[in-house]
């Protein structure tokens, strides 16, 4: 677990966090973690402006169906458990993500269509370099669990959502796919 100040409530860490990454410049150390602090500096680098609209990249049909054909396999054995999983959470308006190595939702379940069409729906892609901090794109660097929550976001836009993501392996320790459950705020 990475160390975190624990004087302030979370909501507070996280506004301090971003005022000082944000208008003061300075690296926040202590108040979020190191993963959201390294996503955070990342998304900066690729120039990507805090206040911008999100502006998911989406496949075309084609491409996503090629991109489906390609991860078959993964997609046939992660059905079940995504629909599993779904059920689990189904009361909390969340959405079940399926992403490949490279951030772009295969498959999604939800009931709720607006976080479906909001950034669940197969074919939109959510790496860093366009979409800041998230824990699809996270996991995918990062190659481990991530959780962002609320203004852990770096779009302000994504502010309403929470996010827990998690990479899986192949056998030879390969990144093949994330495992994404999100939602709005409200459920955390």
């Amino acid at each position: 677990m990475e160390a975190m100040s624990s004087d302030l409530p979370t909501g507070e860490r996280v506004e301090l966090a971003r005022t000082h990454f944000f208008n003061d410049g300075i690296v926040p150390s202590g108040l979020v973690t190191d993963t959201i602090v390294r996503s955070w500096l990342r998304s900066s680098e690729h120039g990507l402006n805090a206040a911008s609209p999100v502006q998911l990249p989406m496949m075309t049909r084609l491409e996503l169906r090629e991109r489906q054909t390609r991860n078959h396999l993964l997609l046939e054995i992660a059905q079940p458990e995504l629909e599993n999983l779904y059920q689990q959470i189904a009361n909390t308006r969340s959405v079940v993500v399926l992403a490949d190595a490279e951030a772009t939702v295969l498959t999604s379940v939800s009931s709720d269509d607006p976080l479906k069409r909001r950034g669940g729906r197969p074919g939109a892609c959510w790496r860093e370099n366009g979409s800041g901090t998230n824990a699809i794109g996270t996991a995918v660097i990062e190659q481990r669990a991530v959780s962002v929550f609320g203004s852990e976001h770096y779009l302000q836009q994504n502010e309403i959502f929470f996010c827990s993501a998690a990479p899986m392996f192949d056998p030879f320790g390969q990144l093949i796919g994330v495992l994404d459950v999100s939602g709005g705020n409200q459920v955390r």
